[in-house]
């Protein structure tokens, strides 16, 4: 079998699993329990996408512009209860604390 057909394969395949969600789930109302849940996926998953990259490697520390960026993030989205804020005010602050010259 070539890499080419088991990237096919496998891109339909998640394709199906994902839309059979969505086909599933469509026009029914979900219980508020797993509403209440689903609330908590997007500050998770920043969560996540913020600790995986802001962890040091074997040749890379933590940089203080880092630091500040995901600080303003979580301060951002605890006021606003927004996750969208957490780009909108991490991604300023990282680029300018790189302008500045923290690193």
């Amino acid at each position: 079998m070539s890499a080419l057909t088991v990237i096919v394969v496998a891109s339909i395949g998640t394709f199906v699993f994902r839309a059979s969600m969505l086909v599933a789930l469509a026009g029914r109302r979900l219980p508020d329990a797993v509403q209440a849940r689903l609330m908590l996926v997007g500050p998770a998953a920043i969560a996540a996408l913020c600790a995986a990259s802001l962890g040091p490697g074997p040749s890379r520390a933590i940089s203080t512009a880092e630091v500040m960026a995901a600080g303003a993030a979580f301060v951002a989205v605890r006021r606003s209860r927004n996750v969208v804020h957490a780009f909108v005010v991490g991604l300023p602050v990282i680029w300018l604390a790189h302008a500045v010259g923290l690193t």
